[in-house]
């Protein structure tokens, strides 16, 4: 066996959710210092128009109205929105063009891509501000950045609530680490059901997969280590099991 591979195996063993602490030193704060867009709380009181008049409450400015309109009818007819939450979503959207890069399209696209994602139209409201500058901070599109953090959720049976936590620490990790979010995100895509199912939670694995980035280990060949770990911890008759068993511990201590 290598004798990376060796070290990476023994670095877990030894408790390696520590190199998530160490990548995330000085980088606790990010989350609050990022701007906080989240236009339900913000613009409480501005609705705009009647319900179906979507193109009316952007106005001229807006390209592609009809679109807005059919996005929000789609998170409307998925989530059984009530009118109040119908409202919501409105004031979102134009939260979302007045605080960000983003065009009213690319913001409803969103969040039908949430409600796709069981998202309901509260929760949706909620957290597209966190998915929004989630995706502005590194040069993401909404949809890109929607899709892949409601993606995460899945694999790791988080609630929605959890959206903004995750982007936060996916962005302070990939800084720390000196890697992006983009391969933090497809990491999580190749590994996150072993992760899942060998017990290990969302944040340990960011903080793995940050670790490995750290040492110039990423895409596949992060995805392929980390797998490979994952199976030699959890066989007995391999060289890290055994050297579990010395210890009086077997794979599934480490769940």
């Amino acid at each position: 066996m290598a004798k990376q591979d060796v070290e990476l195996q023994f670095k877990l063993i030894d408790g390696v959710s520590r190199g998530l602490a160490e990548i995330q030193k000085g980088v606790s704060g990010l989350g609050a210092s990022l701007v906080k867009i989240n236009a339900a709380a913000e613009l409480t009181g501005k609705a705009f128009g009647a319900i179906g008049d979507v193109a009316g409450a952007f106005g001229d400015a807006v390209v592609g109205a009809a679109s807005v309109e059919d996005a929000l009818t789609r998170v409307n007819s998925i989530t059984n929105a009530t009118v109040e939450e119908q409202k919501a979503l409105q004031d979102a959207v134009r939260g979302a063009v007045e605080g960000t890069r983003f065009s009213a399209e690319e913001a409803a696209g969103a969040l039908v891509l949430l409600a796709e994602d069981g998202f309901s139209a509260k929760e949706a409201v909620d957290q597209l501000g966190s998915v929004l500058q989630f995706a502005q901070a590194n040069a993401q599109s909404a949809a890109t950045a929607a899709g892949a953090l409601g993606s995460v959720l899945d694999t790791f049976g988080e609630k929605p609530a959890v959206i903004g936590a995750l982007a936060d620490t996916l962005t302070a990790v990939a800084r720390g680490a000196g890697t992006s979010t983009k391969a933090l995100q497809e990491g999580l895509a190749g590994v996150g059901n072993a992760a899942d199912q060998a017990g290990i939670s969302l944040n340990d694995t960011i903080g793995y997969l940050g670790l490995l980035a750290s040492r110039g280990i990423e895409g596949g060949a992060a995805v392929g280590n980390f797998n490979k770990i994952i199976r030699e911890i959890e066989d007995p008759a391999s060289k890290a099991g055994q050297a579990l068993a010395t210890l009086g511990l077997q794979g599934a201590d480490f769940a």
